[in-house]
């Protein structure tokens, strides 16, 4: 049995996605690693210690995968971390949730070419 904690980290944008999936594992994290488009697919079945969410990427809308996430049992208490290259102001502005609701963690990257 695996007793890492669990890390649900949703993105569409691959780069993304294998950056922060190797980092996590390599501070000894389990991590699932899915698109906004999939995540229905896996939320009966995944109980996460941790969420993070690129809202940058997210479809339809963020509020949506929002509301997903609350809405089911492995999610819905845990600690969401919103990841997004947007300035801060921006993205506060478009958010469905209170300050409380969320940490956000703002980055820059630059993807290979």
């Amino acid at each position: 049995m695996d007793d890492r904690p669990v890390i649900l980290f949703i993105t569409d944008d691959p780069a993304l996605g294998a950056m922060f999936r190797l980092r996590l594992q390599r501070d000894d994290y389990a991590v699932t690693w899915v698109g906004s488009r999939e995540l229905d697919e896996v939320l009966p079945d995944v109980s996460a210690d941790l969420v993070y969410f690129d809202v940058d990427s997210a479809r339809p809308t963020v509020a949506s995968v929002l509301f997903r996430l609350r809405r089911a049992p492995g999610t819905r208490n845990r600690p969401l971390v919103l990841v997004s290259r947007t300035p801060e102001e921006q993205l506060r502005k478009r958010l469905p949730l209170a300050p409380q609701d969320f940490v956000l963690a703002l980055y820059q990257y630059e993807a290979a070419s």
